[in-house]
């Protein structure tokens, strides 16, 4: 159980982070126990997550802020993909050197929940192999064949599979859907824009994975979900105008 410090240190970070607002960024906080909670880290724009729902898991430890959370990526869980090479399939690792998990600057008590999920949001870039040891510089066929890769499941597997789920909090479900309304022309251009890149399906060998990027297939896969969204919106409006059920 966690000390009385901790949660006080967590209190605290979680008030600092819904005073910045920073945008893209969203917690939803266990009810019962402050020390557990699930983030989702939308892509940031002009990279290969853009417009990504990324999941993740965080679990603040009793000695906190001496010890970092422990954080786990649950994005893929319905498909295995390599979705970075910091951030695992399977048990979902998440490798960050302030987290103790990667090598590099470690932890300080200066640091917190803020400084976690921002992070996390740096890696999400234009090349993520490039965070791989020896691919960091030069030219390399393996970073075009993860990008293709990545800029598909990002779509397939972080807006796609991910709007789909039912193991995700309310809070962030809404939150997500809510993003997507509010950016639908946005994702229709973003894989129209991919369709042109890689106009031919292909199935790219990556990272000890496979992927078959077909970009036509999940270019419908988006208006579908575009579709939905517009037709529960005009379900909403009619009820809005109708009044909704009023009772005998």
């Amino acid at each position: 159980m966690a000390q009385s410090s901790a949660i006080k240190r967590i209190c605290r970070d979680l008030e600092k982070f819904s005073e910045s607002n920073f945008p893209g960024i969203w917690i939803d906080v266990d009810e019962e126990d402050v020390t557990k909670m699930k983030a989702i880290i939308v892509g940031p724009d002009d990279t290969a997550y853009e417009g990504a729902f990324m999941y993740f898991n965080l679990n603040f430890p009793h000695d906190y802020p001496f010890k970092p959370p422990k954080v786990t990526h649950l994005t893929h869980q319905t498909k295995n993909a390599r979705l970075h090479p910091n951030l695992y399939g399977g048990e979902g690792k998440v490798c960050l050197s302030i987290l103790g998990t990667w090598s590099g600057p470690g932890w300080t008590m200066a640091m917190g929940l803020t400084t976690v999920l921002l992070s996390i949001q740096a890696l999400l870039d234009k090349e993520p192999l490039r965070h791989e040891p020896g691919f960091a510089s030069g030219r390399d066929a393996g970073v075009e064949l993860f990008n293709r890769a990545t800029e598909y499941n990002a779509l397939d597997i972080g807006v796609c599979e991910m709007m789909k789920r039912t193991d995700i909090p309310d809070e962030l479900k809404e939150k997500m859907e809510e993003h997507f309304k509010n950016n639908t022309e946005k994702y229709i251009l973003r894989i129209i824009s991919l369709k042109e890149k890689y106009p031919d399906s292909a199935i790219v060998n990556h990272y000890y994975h496979r992927t078959n990027t077909n970009f036509e297939l999940l270019y419908e896969q988006i208006k579908s979900f575009a579709h939905q969204e517009k037709v529960e919106e005009n379900e909403q409006k009619e009820k809005g105008e109708s009044g909704g059920y009023q009772g005998f």
